[in-house]
């Protein structure tokens, strides 16, 4: 079966949502090493692993994006707290302060007086969860890529009659048929590692 336009339209989207999980895989493990929670590197990194993890979710223009369902449903809360958390504190800031009298707080400014009348202000920012959750997380990434690697393995299928006729040589996969150009900026390079590009 010849591939559509459709199908590597959705095998550009897969490919990069794998990226970005994989990121947030790395996030996790990193996340892990670090001490205490409450540090600086922590906060940083949570906000890394939620963007890195809610990236696929989010619309882009030009690329289709996983919707909800493609989310086992035994982790759909845990999927919401990370996209929650990467829209209302990691990635924008949510106008809604919320009601810090009910315990209903996503951001805060915190006024520290002391004794001796110095006062300063201290923004306070979420924290969805803990070391202890990072487990849990990582299980949830583990289940998205092993769908991702499913459903990419079905269109790289619909490629191979393509593949197969193509001279050695690096291409950018394109939406237009053939869907493959030749990369002439990079001729020469048959090492993965050396793909990296920088502008």
């Amino acid at each position: 079966m010849n591939p559509t336009k459709q199908d590597v339209q959705r095998f550009i989207s897969l490919g990069y949502a794998t990226d970005a999980l994989k990121f947030a895989d790395h996030d996790c493990t990193q996340l892990s090493q670090i001490s205490p929670e409450t540090s600086m590197a922590f906060l940083s990194g949570i906000t890394s692993l939620v963007t890195h993890y809610a990236r696929p979710f989010k619309r882009s223009r030009g690329m289709s994006m996983l919707e909800e369902s493609f989310v086992p449903a035994e982790n759909l809360s845990l999927h919401r707290l990370l996209i929650e958390a990467r829209d209302k504190a990691h990635a924008h800031l949510d106008g809604d302060l919320g009601d810090p009298a009910a315990g209903k707080v996503c951001h805060q400014i915190r006024l520290l007086k002391q004794r001796d009348s110095q006062h300063y202000w201290v923004p306070a920012r979420l924290l969805p969860f803990g070391r202890k959750k990072l487990p849990e997380v990582q299980a949830l990434i583990a289940s998205l890529l092993t769908k991702l690697d499913t459903e990419t393995d079905v269109l790289e299928g619909r490629l191979l009659s393509f593949i197969t006729k193509l001279p050695t040589g690096l291409y950018v996969l394109s939406e237009v048929a053939p869907f493959f150009v030749r990369d002439a900026a990079h001729d020469g390079i048959d090492e993965i590692g050396d793909i990296v590009t920088i502008n």
